[in-house]
């Protein structure tokens, strides 16, 4: 009893020093004082879902590694969305044309963007408002339909890997994600 407690514990510790229960969370939300390059590169679904997962992306504390250093801008079908626990809308995305190459984007709560210069909360800010006025307000724990082609801008970032390759919840295989978005464009519904 007394090593399960000890356990528990210890997990309750490790959850609250990594920032809303996430390892890496500085780096996760641009808290880390890691610089960007914000001038978004065009990109694809395809393309980056083909980059290797990066040396160094795996570290409980690790700043951001080069590789997402940079602002990307892809052309997506949004197929669906949910609000997960630590308060981020998480977006499923796939190559237009091709549902089966899908990779997940992120929406923070500006909120509990600890330490994120002023800018990027701004526009995340900005982004999840837009969001909602188009989809209505996502729901924890419950993927929504969506359906619509969207252009979202942001970092990559390389996301502990832990469960959310392909399916339903449309993730890679080396865990690399849109996080977090600064920017959305959303298409008019198909009428």
């Amino acid at each position: 009893m007394r090593g399960a407690r000890a356990a528990a514990l210890f997990f309750a510790v490790l959850a609250g020093a990594a920032g809303c229960g996430h390892s890496r969370w500085p780096a996760k939300v641009l808290g880390d004082g890691t610089a960007i390059n914000t001038t978004p590169i065009n990109s694809s679904i395809e393309r980056l879902r083909a980059l290797p997962r990066p040396a160094g992306a795996d570290g409980l504390n690790a700043t951001r590694v080069p590789a997402e250093r940079q602002v990307y801008r892809v052309h997506a079908d949004l197929l669906r969305f949910t609000l997960a626990n630590d308060g981020d809308i998480h977006l499923a995305i796939a190559q237009p044309g091709n549902a089966t190459l899908t990779m997940i984007a992120e929406i923070p709560d500006p909120s509990r963007m600890t330490g994120a210069p002023n800018i990027y909360r701004y526009a995340v800010a900005q982004t999840r408002r837009k969001f909602i006025a188009a989809f209505g307000p996502p729901v924890k724990g419950k993927w929504l339909p969506a359906h619509r082609e969207v252009v979202l801008s942001g970092p990559l970032f390389f996301d502990l890997l832990h469960g959310q390759v392909g399916g339903l919840f449309g993730g890679t295989p080396t865990g690399v994600e849109i996080h977090p978005v600064l920017g959305i464009v959303i298409s008019k519904p198909n009428s």
